[in-house]
């Protein structure tokens, strides 16, 4: 087994069983599209229970006080004991910052993480936010290929990393014959970047960096294949991973059509 799937292990400690559910990152960004609107997104680490569940998230708006309930859905099954779970929303006319935290409901009882009594803090603008024991995640990768049977593959990928210090280096690695041989895209800081028709800063109010690759493969792919990626971080001597919970990421080039 590779040295970084045991490395990476300790790194995404917390997602061990001390909490039944726990809030993984979160992201808010501020539009104007004919409307103010706030766009929100979060992730969830939750313990798989047999049955009916449900994950709420309990949000009060800041603003006014107000309090509402936003439902989460099921997104995988990371291992035997282990689900994500993710909600995904827009909030309409009255962007805020906001304080929430999670519910889980389970024939075995009712579970919370509302951050040990502190309750999470959103901020309307400020673009993700990690739990504090998580130092690199991705946040968004995409692939195109152009041509029909074989393709340089456009790629894209955005990462979010805790600011531990200056100097630091954010490597994307992916194979397509299971790690025998890597690829490896140096991605590169960010000091602003864009979401949901907004511009978020980098550092945010959490300290965290926005850190991306655009561009073409120098490798020719071709429709079928799959290609497995992971991310590294290194900074301050030590080096970090997100490896999608020791799963790696994947992607398989789609068949395309004439």
């Amino acid at each position: 087994m590779r040295l970084f799937l045991a490395l990476s292990l300790l790194c995404i400690a917390f997602l061990s069983h001390a909490n039944e559910v726990q809030l993984i990152k979160a992201v808010s960004g501020v539009g104007v599209y004919q409307m103010s609107y706030q766009d929100i997104a979060m992730t969830f680490r939750v313990k798989h229970f047999e049955g009916e569940r449900k994950l709420l998230v309990r949000v009060r708006n800041l603003l006014t006080n107000e309090w509402m309930d936003l439902q989460a859905h099921f997104l995988e099954r990371l291992n035997d004991e282990d689900e994500l779970w993710t909600l995904n929303t827009s909030i309409l006319y009255s962007p805020a910052d906001l304080a929430f935290y999670a519910e889980y409901h389970a024939q075995r009882g009712r579970f919370t993480d509302d951050n040990q009594g502190r309750l999470y803090t959103l901020r309307a603008n400020e673009g993700v936010f990690l739990n504090e024991e998580l130092v690199a995640s991705l946040f968004s990768s995409s692939f195109q290929a152009s041509d029909v049977n074989a393709s340089r593959l456009y790629m894209s990928f955005q990462i979010a990393v805790r600011n531990i210090a200056y100097a630091k280096n954010v490597t994307i690695h992916l194979t397509r014959d299971d790690w025998r041989n890597t690829i490896d895209l140096d991605a590169q800081y960010q000091p602003e970047w864009n979401y949901t028709r907004g511009s978020i800063q980098s550092p945010n109010a959490y300290g965290i960096e926005m850190w991306d690759f655009h561009g073409y493969s120098k490798e020719v792919f071709y429709p079928g294949e799959e290609i497995r990626y992971y991310i590294s971080y290194t900074v301050n001597g030590q080096t970090y991973f997100d490896n999608n919970f020791g799963k790696d990421y994947s992607y398989v080039i789609p068949s395309m059509r004439h």
